[in-house]
């Protein structure tokens, strides 16, 4: 065919002037790291009609056979699934926040109730409130690391030259758990050495 044979200006031309025929918006011929994020995003279909504004029919279709066997209609539905993701981890966060408050306020209370005086009559329940009290500050910055680390695998730029977001080159010390980890490794050390 024609556009198997023909040489990359005359390929450019007919390009340009197939997508600007139909379709509406910048060619992705002039894509840059500047003007990226004017072009529309997220979407297979969107490669489909690229490819079927610029390539006949039985080419367009080889094409697409060829991207759907590598994966890319699963990555696009990957996108989908981790913005989905990243929203759930976020309301867990949120929800976990007063959660975690009151079981603070608990712990707060309980501990005054329990001294030498009346024999640490209380111990047992101030105990159980100050390990759930943790668990869920524990899960409830869990899930922030993940919303964070999701939302960043989000943010990676879609021009193969943009740098990619901070906290994913910084990984694992950009999580805020992974601290927490470090800080009771240290105590242990601690505790087992001293």
């Amino acid at each position: 065919e024609w556009v198997l044979r023909s040489d990359p200006v005359a390929w450019e031309t007919h390009a340009r002037a197939a997508f600007t025929a139909q379709i509406d918006g910048e060619c992705p011929s002039d894509v840059s790291r500047k003007n990226i994020m004017n072009y529309a995003q997220g979407s297979f279909s969107m490669v489909i009609d690229d490819l079927n504004a610029v390539l006949p029919k039985p080419l367009a279709d080889i094409a697409l056979n060829a991207l759907q066997e590598e994966g890319l209609c699963e990555a696009f539905d990957l996108r989908k699934n981790l913005v989905s993701l990243k929203k759930v981890l976020l309301h867990c966060w949120h929800a976990a926040h007063p959660v975690e408050h009151e079981l603070h306020r608990l712990a707060t209370f309980w501990r005054n109730d329990m001294h030498f005086d009346n024999g640490f009559a209380h111990c047992d329940r101030y105990r159980e409130i100050c390990v759930t009290h943790m668990r869920c500050k524990g899960a409830a910055h869990a899930a922030y690391d993940g919303r964070v680390l999701t939302k960043q695998i989000c943010c990676v730029p879609r021009h193969p030259d943009a740098r990619r977001p901070a906290r994913l080159r910084e990984l694992p010390n950009s999580l805020t758990t992974r601290s927490w980890l470090l800080q009771a490794e240290t105590a242990l050390r601690g505790i087992t050495s001293g």
